[in-house]
């Protein structure tokens, strides 16, 4: 008698394997720090422009490295 491997409780991968980005583009809807936060755990690079209103808590990263400190 011939099994299934599906039957016999192993996960069997079908079709093409899942990738995962290693940057997204998206539009200034999402840059909130949360949704940096999530992508930045995921390990992927975000790059989002920032609202004004948010761009004036942060000071730009240039002026940051500038100054000898980094974040």
């Amino acid at each position: 008698m011939v099994t299934s491997l599906r039957m016999s409780g192993f996960r069997v991968p079908i079709g093409r394997p899942r990738t995962r980005p290693g940057m997204v583009a998206a539009d200034k809807v999402y840059s909130s720090h949360a949704d940096r936060t999530y992508l930045r755990g995921r390990g992927i690079q975000a790059v989002i422009p920032e609202k004004a209103d948010q761009a004036a808590i942060h000071p730009p990263a240039a002026y940051l490295t500038s100054q000898g400190t980094t974040t």
